[in-house]
């Protein structure tokens, strides 16, 4: 008889599609039931949820018949598609169905402001349950492509994370600074719209007064990273609940706004250039 047991069921289950988790559960008994009632997470490719293929029902069916305990469901989009807004709809209609979901992840999402705005709103279906939103290595939208967000008012939340060339705008961290409700927020980005004398600041992302853990990476060209930064004199004083902040390579212009963040706990800060004597004065 072949055994699995349920932390190698975790491990390799988040890298399997709907239809290969069903053929898997054939194996055996063992497995079938392992894998119904051992499935937190499931992937769904672009077929299923972003453009229509023949067997989406079918698959769709499946999931919300056999996942109930699903916590945890990645969309692979194909970023060279557009996406369709009624198979989109019919995915999140299955999506409803299955009680414990609080997580979505979304992958490789396009550019468009078109995909990004039908994938938000869909994904406002779910909003009163939708706690978790991964935006992993996506293709950062026009200016006014993160603005759906703000529906998405039960999000805590929140990773975006984009290795592409498309840049980071004022208008998505005004997005992103609307959204009062987070508690937690990552932030990756390649490429900024500014400059070495008229930078893109990061200084509204103050607003969210409810923040716990902070993360913001720049991940671009050394040369480039003065295009970002934080410029207020008092950084993030505004964020009283923080407890965790990580800053890679975006340049601080003073840490003296630390002082007013009395629960922070961890403090984690790479720059390129040579921290100020006031800047470690700040931090001692």
């Amino acid at each position: 008889m072949l055994t699995m047991s349920s932390h190698v069921a975790q491990d390799v289950v988040p890298w399997l599609s709907v239809a290969d988790i069903r053929l898997a559960r054939l194996v055996c008994k063992e497995w079938a039931g392992e894998l119904a009632t051992a499935v937190h997470s499931v992937r769904l490719p672009a077929g299923v949820w972003q453009t229509c293929i023949q067997a989406q029902q079918r698959q769709l069916d499946y999931l919300q018949g056999t996942y109930q305990s699903c916590r945890h469901v990645n969309l692979a989009a194909d970023s060279q598609q557009a996406v369709d807004e009624q198979t989109l709809l019919l995915a999140v209609t299955a999506l409803k169905q299955l009680r414990s979901l609080n997580c979505i992840t979304v992958t490789n999402l396009g550019p468009y402001i078109s995909c990004w705005t039908v994938t938000v709103q869909g994904l406002g279906l779910l909003s009163s349950r939708l706690r978790s939103l991964c935006l992993s290595d996506v293709k950062l939208p026009g200016p006014q492509g993160l603005d759906a967000l703000e529906q998405l008012t039960n999000i805590k939340q929140l990773v975006i994370s984009s290795s592409y060339r498309n840049k980071l705008q004022q208008q998505h961290v005004a997005a992103i600074a609307s959204m009062q409700q987070l508690q937690q927020l990552s932030l990756s980005f390649r490429v900024v719209n500014g400059t070495l004398l008229e930078p893109l600041a990061l200084d509204c992302l103050a607003q969210l007064s409810n923040l716990r853990e902070l993360e913001v990476m720049y991940t671009g060209m050394s040369e480039l990273s003065t295009g970002v930064c934080f410029a207020a004199e008092e950084l993030l004083s505004g964020c009283t609940a923080l407890s965790s902040l990580v800053l890679s390579r975006v340049p601080v212009f003073s840490f003296r706004g630390l002082r007013k963040l009395l629960q922070l706990q961890q403090l984690s800060v790479t720059q390129l250039a040579c921290f100020t004597d006031d800047q470690v004065r700040c931090v001692m």
